[in-house]
């Protein structure tokens, strides 16, 4: 394994690898042990290349911002800082280091799972790896442990509530313990706003793109609110999943324990405020583009959370809502030129079966053919 490893940090060296190997060398020094025979590893080429007595990584760490500040990170840095800058990047960018997003040249990987904290700059943080305390300006904001982050107790007395969006990426799940106690779980794709610490006594309000399963800390002085878009839905202290991605035609909040209301948005215009309050097992619906407001109906909640275990479920579900979800889910891009499949409707439950086999499955109701290549699948019709 290491003998492969070798030859792609070379090549990383060079600026020679392809995303593929790139996204196998940051899972490779997640590990600790891994890092420490990659920092090894290329203070020994550096020396044998530059054919110094001597190493010195905080001179060439110093230099090494230098240039980034200045914008200047290129083939004028010598081979000697450029391998520092490869080690500093890659340990920027799975250390759970901060840093800021005016610094172009530090970018953290788009299919990773992150946490934007806004203050005067926007800075970023990785929320991948090994379990690990994460700091801000010395401070602790919170634990992380393998696909899930919790914040401190210690920085719920803050006076000023930052601003704090977790972006979790297709392919991906993550759960989120806010400051208030409330446990989120985000699915793929989706994005959460919310302060990282509540004002006493006032509402606790966050905004949801995408889907998420709600287990709201009961707190009767603070209501808690979630907005996504065109509806907000107000919880008395509750267990409950919201589906609002912006390219879906719908927003659903499903009840699964306790009482929630929900109501157009208040920007919304035509919003009457007044509340639709659900009871369990209830779903409410809200079309993005439809008028006539939201419809309620009976439902069975436990299916609408499968989703938490890594279950995919379809009920009588058209084309373009499978192939949302297993693009979210498997983070593919899938692209439909079977018009047949339009007005089809499918009902089925997936948990280990990959893309391929659920397009199987789906095969034998309506003949089609695809190819895959990469993370592209083109279904095609039979000619």
């Amino acid at each position: 394994m290491r003998s492969n490893i070798k030859k792609i940090i070379v090549k990383y060296m060079d600026s020679d690898t392809t995303a593929e190997e790139e996204a196998m060398l940051l899972k490779w020094l997640q590990s600790g042990e891994n890092r420490e025979f990659f920092k090894r590893y290329v203070k020994t080429e550096s020396l044998i290349k530059s054919q110094s007595k001597r190493f010195d990584e905080d001179k060439a760490f110093k230099d090494f911002l230098f240039q980034i500040r200045k914008g200047k990170r290129t083939a004028k840095i010598s081979r000697l800082l450029k391998y520092t800058a490869v080690f500093v990047g890659i340990l920027l960018m799975t250390g759970l280091m901060v840093f800021n997003n005016k610094d172009a040249a530090l970018q953290i990987d788009p299919n990773a799972v992150t946490l934007e904290i806004h203050s005067k700059n926007v800075r970023s943080i990785l929320l991948e790896g090994s379990s690990s305390v994460i700091r801000v300006a010395g401070k602790e904001l919170g634990s992380l442990q393998p696909g899930s982050f919790i914040y401190s107790d210690k920085i719920a007395n803050n006076k000023t509530p930052l601003r704090h969006t977790l972006k979790v990426p297709y392919g991906k799940k993550f759960q989120v313990t806010l400051t208030d106690g409330t446990i989120v779980h985000l699915n793929s794709g989706s994005v959460l706003g919310y302060p990282a610490n509540f004002e006493p006594n006032g509402n606790r309000e966050v905004y949801l793109e995408g889907e998420a399963f709600f287990d709201v800390s009961e707190n009767k002085h603070s209501p808690f609110i979630v907005n996504t878009q065109g509806l907000q839905t107000q919880v008395f202290g509750t267990e409950f999943n919201i589906s609002a991605y912006t390219d879906d035609e719908i927003a659903e909040v499903v009840l699964v324990e306790g009482e929630v209301g929900v109501r157009s948005h208040p920007s919304d215009k035509g919003c009457n405020g007044n509340l639709t309050r659900l009871t369990p097992n209830q779903k409410a619906t809200m079309g993005y583009k439809k008028q006539g407001g939201i419809t309620v109906s009976n439902v069975d909640a436990t299916a609408y959370t499968l989703w938490r275990k890594g279950i995919l479920r379809f009920e009588s579900d058209d084309m373009v809502s499978i192939i949302k979800k297993l693009e979210r889910h498997f983070n593919l891009t899938i692209v439909n030129n079977c018009p047949a499949l339009d007005t089809r409707l499918f009902t089925g439950t997936f948990d280990i079966e990959s893309a391929e086999e659920i397009l199987g499955v789906i095969q034998a109701h309506t003949p089609f053919v695809y190819t895959k290549s990469d993370k592209t699948i083109i279904i095609n019709t039979i000619d």
